[in-house]
């Protein structure tokens, strides 16, 4: 019987499943379909029971549908990021790092050969493209423990010292408030995933070559010509990132099994850490990498959480421990350190993003995982690690940014209930005043305890700290981070007075909160701090009235040479903005109107 022929029975594995069949031979359509044995014939097969034995079968048939689903949907989705960032734009556009006022365009290269090896203004590379294709080299075998993948030729010194440079400099002032103690694991899973991925490795190099040339070591002799060459190796290491990642992604794509959580990390790490590139450059092509980073991050959880809605994040990351007789011992493995860091991100990098892209967030189904069951459980991810805010401030800007989405969908059918608005923002507006009279009673009882001499045992880093030996981090006080949450809560306050009132500068509770702002502005000492408060550091510079804008002027120059590095720039130059326009129409101007104003959507992370 030739392929493709008809039979007049159906085969074993369609009746078992009590699915019609097409009766195609030697394979039907719904067996090829879904990729399982195909199996016709005769003489009825042994296991065809009605029984015990039917039964295993038709749970192992259902087990190897639901992996061939998994393989699928992972290959699909490969192919859904190469095809979208295939579409961004060949042009990015990057500050210059000498003139605040001025920009360097940077060219496309397509070179998937040597790196290029001209001057910095002709130098060229894709600094957008890369998003598409970031899969770090994955291990072999689809073991959830650390492996070592195939080997690569030892590092030179040049890398190992950009490496250094992006651990003690270009990182911390990325993310100034993570400062994980030894027994977490501190920064090890940096290092790790550096020296297991060339594609990590290559964007590292590329960051730290950006940061070293906005932000001189030294003004000395010969800076011009170190600042070329360091420009130099940021294109070439583009370059292989992007031969490297492409590279990568046909290999999983080419995989006849699903991806295992520790591949799946590395593609997570490389995608989020692209979107850092984009965000610091900035370019304005964020968007893809967001919108990529979070598809994957909703696929390892479905796929590597046991299809536990609740605890789908801690059980991937139970599933990345090196030690699988106690996925929760101390410390973390630094495959567990980095998926706790880049999903903790991720989180808040789609929250702020919602506000500028006027939609709900996409990840609120993980957010039960930010907040404290009230048992004294420590929640799997930590907000206040990274962003130096407390968690309930993050989500209190979700709940707005939903409320802004509905409200705005709402005005668009003509169905907006004016009572329903105002209950729902009074309700966060409250949550929010709750808040901060909880951060009021932190410090009096902090103080009280100080005052008793009730102080806790020191430990290792405030000891080095004390003693003038700490090297890196020093500890953050608990003053400081509640500092910070207050910034961001009184910002997400103005917020929710803006999508409740409307554009109103001049009403009372907005012009109290603008002025205090300034005043916590004011109380922070260090630049690298103030340009990881971009965000509500925009959001109430926008709502600014006369002498007060001046003050966010200065508060904004405070910053200095970082205002080159990331967004602050960006943040000032929409307040700026905005201040020209004059008054404003109360009902179709916001937030999010803000932080598009300069033609392009602004992430401020």
């Amino acid at each position: 019987m030739t392929p493709g022929q008809k039979k007049k029975s159906s085969c074993w594995t369609c009746r078992l499943r009590h699915k019609k069949c097409d009766e195609l031979q030697p394979l039907c359509g719904g067996c090829n379909a879904l990729e399982i044995h195909c199996l016709y014939g005769s003489d009825k097969p042994d296991w065809m029971d009605s029984g015990k034995r039917q039964q295993q079968m038709t749970d192992k048939i259902k087990s190897q549908v639901k992996k061939n689903a998994k393989r699928r949907r992972g290959i699909a989705l490969m192919e859904s990021i190469a095809r979208d960032i295939s579409n961004v734009s060949e042009d990015v556009e990057m500050l210059s790092p000498s003139d605040d006022s001025s920009s360097l365009h940077v060219p496309i290269s397509r070179s998937k050969g040597n790196a290029a090896k001209s001057s910095p203004t002709s130098d060229s590379v894709s600094l957008s493209h890369l998003a598409d294709t970031a899969a770090l080299d994955p291990p072999a075998t689809s073991s959830t423990r650390d492996q070592d993948p195939e080997p690569k030729a030892a590092l030179s010194e040049l890398d190992m010292g950009f490496i250094t440079g992006y651990m003690d400099y270009t990182f911390p002032t990325l993310f100034p408030f993570y400062r994980p103690p030894i027994l977490k694991g501190g920064r090890t899973w940096l290092l790790a995933l550096a020296l297991k991925n060339s594609g990590f490795l290559n964007t590292i190099v590329s960051l730290s070559s950006y940061f070293f040339t906005i932000i001189p070591v030294a003004l000395i002799p010969g800076h011009e010509t170190c600042m070329s060459s360091t420009w130099k190796e940021l294109h070439k290491q583009m370059d292989l990132a992007l031969s490297t990642v492409q590279k990568n992604l046909k290999d999983i794509s080419r995989r006849e099994t699903g991806n295992s959580p520790l591949q799946s990390l590395y593609l997570l790490a490389t995608i989020t850490h692209l979107l850092i590139f984009e965000i610091t450059l900035p370019s304005g092509k964020w968007q893809i990498h967001l919108d990529a980073a979070t598809t994957l991050f909703k696929q390892i959880v479905r796929d590597h959480g046991d299809d536990n809605k609740n605890e789908g994040i801690t059980k991937v990351w139970e599933k990345l421990s090196t030690n699988l007789s106690s996925p929760m011992s101390i410390p973390p493995s630094p495959n567990q350190s980095a998926f706790r860091f880049f999903s903790t991100l991720l989180l808040i990098e789609d929250v702020i993003a919602s506000v500028s892209l006027e939609r709900s967030p996409r990840l609120t189904d993980y957010h039960h995982e930010l907040r404290h069951d009230g048992s004294g459980n420590v929640p799997t991810l930590s907000i206040e690690e990274i962003m130096g805010c407390e968690a309930w401030v993050l989500l209190a800007i979700s709940d707005i940014s939903i409320l802004d989405s509905w409200k705005n969908e709402c005005k668009k059918s003509g169905n907006l209930i004016e009572a329903d608005l105002i209950s729902r923002a009074e309700s966060i507006e409250t949550s929010i005043k709750q808040g901060l009279a909880r951060l009021d009673g932190k410090a009096h009882s902090e103080k009280s305890e100080s005052i008793q001499g009730n102080k806790p045992a020191q430990t290792l880093e405030a000891l080095l700290q004390q003693s003038n030996c700490s090297y890196g981090y020093t500890l953050l006080v608990p003053e400081l981070n509640r500092h910070i949450t207050r910034i961001w809560a009184h910002a997400a306050y103005l917020y929710v007075l803006v999508v409740l009132l409307g554009w109103q500068p001049t009403e009372p509770r907005i012009r109290r909160n603008c002025t205090m702002m300034i005043e916590l502005f004011n109380n922070i000492s260090s630049p690298i701090w103030l340009r990881s408060l971009a965000w509500p550091f925009c959001v109430s510079g926008c709502l600014a009235l006369g002498e007060d804008r001046e003050e966010f002027r200065r508060i904004g120059s405070a910053m200095e040479g970082l205002l080159g590095f990331g967004t602050a720039r960006e943040a000032l130059s929409i307040m700026a903005k905005v201040w020209s326009q004059g008054d404003m129409d109360a009902e179709s101007w916001d937030i999010g109107a803000c932080l598009k104003i300069l033609g392009h959507r602004v992430l401020l992370v």
